[in-house]
């Protein structure tokens, strides 16, 4: 090994010794996995043997994460004086704190620390990603702004709108007159007697009195302000003061970078591309440099992805080791190239020998997708390798069929190509579904055919009067109508189940000794056009029951059927 952590391990030319990495468990990992592939697959996995291994190598590089800390707020404005969060003297002094709290974050070994440990703590340890933005909300603070209001001139009092500060306001009753009309002759002055009309003793012919509402005065207090002439300001609560509450969080916009020299191209290629997903599922080792190599800088401006900081950036520096190289398995009498990555032993870009392996079977299920033979016989073929017999399974398990080839090359991520596999998923799709074609149309029909006869005893039978009589006379004539419209519900229940169940059995009687029972009760087979057909059944069906009725005039009809007819 060399001293220089960062330095790649060139591959070896003959007179080089010491730089081949054959971890014993890396490869033992590697001959399972290939016995995982080959096994059930026409090949006995004790001819599985390790060939060339001496083109594996343990590359380590740097890599590193660039957190780019950007202040993100928002100010509302709140009445009073909040005294929680930080106070700033000034618009200014608000903006250069709202401004410091990156350089904060950056320099403070508490906050900064805060950043590393939010970004190392992913399962991918921020390893690979490309332009994501994360918001720190731990490192969220709030900043108040304290300012006089405006509206009352910081007083927390506004003149009262009612008596414009007067405390007083217009009688309602006298209307400023201080008189108001006599109660006793309604104000006019005169009332009737015994003796006829006389003056009115109350108001002494005036029909004026003074007003008992306001004394006479013309005014009352004005109930708004309670005579004081003031109100408390809306705007600020009476307070006299407004808040401006600004809720600043930190965001990082991450940038990543690693060290490409000397790596080999497709591990460069498969690290742009899948990094995250490497380190998540452990192929590749990452681990993070001490934070306390930067100390010395972290006042300093200068900037550089390539390892110093910005004053609003925090730079991650990562030690990255992965096995990677060409490995050679023997196979009875056959040699199976292969590229190993990452410390799961992961074998990569074989060639296809699944497929040559397992031909017989692929030419099977292609012939079991067939519109002729026996489909049966030609699926129980396929099935003896495991491969297809695992994608059988997952065919009948799901009929989403991108979400099958997805799991299946992930199952099978070496020895069978992308292409071939997506043809296979659709052969046995297709095959999957002539196995119980001819049995689910014909339970269909058997489903519909029981329809039929509940139809024409409905119609024809009486069963439309017996019904009506059992809710009694007072039933009203909807609720039949609603009867005759539900009918044809229990058609398309009857056609859809029957041809549901009719297509488990015989999924059952072929399948059953090709995959596990509980594929059967986890998942039941997709009705497809037969919901179509049995709707169209149960339409046309009665309407042919009653139009026989018609034919033979049965007078027990339903009267909406009787009103349609022609005269």
């Amino acid at each position: 090994m060399v001293d220089d952590p960062f330095t790649v391990l060139d591959e070896p030319d003959a007179e080089t010794e010491g730089q081949v990495f054959a971890d014993p468990r890396l490869l033992e990992r590697a001959v399972k996995r290939m016995k995982g592939l080959v096994k059930g697959n026409g090949v006995d996995i004790e001819q599985v043997m390790l060939g060339d291994m001496n083109r594996v190598f343990q590359y380590r590089f740097g890599a590193r994460v660039m957190v780019k800390l950007v202040p993100k707020y928002g100010i509302r404005m709140e009445p009073g004086k909040n005294m929680a969060a930080e106070l700033a003297t000034s618009q200014e002094d608000l903006q250069r704190k709202i401004h410091n709290i990156v350089l904060d974050t950056r320099t403070q070994p508490e906050k900064r620390q805060q950043v590393v440990d939010f970004i190392f703590s992913r399962t991918d340890k921020g390893f690979g990603i490309k332009d994501q933005a994360v918001t720190f909300r731990t490192l969220a603070c709030d900043f108040v702004l304290h300012e006089q209001c405006a509206a009352c001139s910081h007083s927390g009092k506004i003149l009262c709108s009612q008596c414009r500060g007067k405390g007083v306001s217009t009688c309602p009753i006298c209307r400023g007159g201080r008189q108001s009309a006599c109660h006793k002759c309604g104000g006019v002055g005169r009332m009737q007697t015994p003796q006829g009309l006389a003056s009115c003793d109350q108001c002494r012919a005036t029909g004026k009195i003074p007003c008992s509402r306001c004394g006479a005065m013309g005014q009352i207090k004005c109930r708004s302000c309670a005579a004081s002439g003031t109100t408390p300001c809306q705007k600020c609560s009476g307070m006299g003061w407004m808040s401006h509450l600004a809720h600043v969080e930190i965001q990082g916009q991450i940038q990543f970078s690693f060290d490409r020299d000397g790596l080999p191209p497709l591990l460069v290629a498969l690290i742009e591309e899948r990094g995250s997903f490497l380190v998540s599922k452990g192929d590749i080792e990452v681990t993070l440099r001490s934070q306390s190599a930067l100390s010395s800088s972290l006042s300093s401006p200068s900037v550089s992805i390539s390892g110093r900081e910005t004053e609003d950036s925090i730079v991650l520096e990562y030690d990255v080791t992965c096995p990677y190289g060409a490995i050679d398995f023997d196979i009875g009498n056959k040699t199976i190239p292969a590229m190993l990555l990452g410390w799961q032993s992961r074998l990569i870009d074989t060639p296809s020998f699944l497929e040559e392996m397992t031909k017989t079977g692929i030419e099977a299920l292609r012939e079991a997708a067939g519109n002729k033979g026996n489909h049966v016989e030609f699926l129980r073929r396929a099935a003896r390798f495991a491969i297809w017999r695992e994608l059988i399974s997952q065919v009948l398990v799901s009929g989403n069929l991108r979400k099958v080839c997805g799991v299946m090359l992930n199952r099978y991520s070496a020895g069978v190509s992308r292409n071939c596999m997506q043809q296979m998923v659709v052969c046995a799709d297709q095959s999957v579904r002539l196995v119980t074609r001819r049995v689910r149309y014909l339970g269909l029909i058997g489903g519909l055919a029981l329809y039929a006869v509940v139809a024409s005893w409905y119609f024809l039978f009486d069963g439309r009067r017996s019904i009506s009589d059992s809710f009694g006379e007072s039933a009203p004539s909807s609720l039949i109508i609603g009867v005759d419209t539900l009918l044809p519900v229990l058609g398309v229940v009857l056609g859809t189940v029957s041809g549901q169940v009719a297509a488990i059995l015989r999924q059952k009687s072929v399948f059953s000794g090709i995959v596990d029972d509980a594929v059967f009760r986890a998942h039941l087979p997709r009705a497809g056009k037969m919901v179509w057909w049995a709707l169209f059944g149960a339409v046309i069906l009665p309407a042919v029951i009653l139009a026989y009725g018609v034919f033979q005039e049965i007078d027990d009809l339903p009267d909406w059927l009787t009103r349609l007819m022609p005269i």
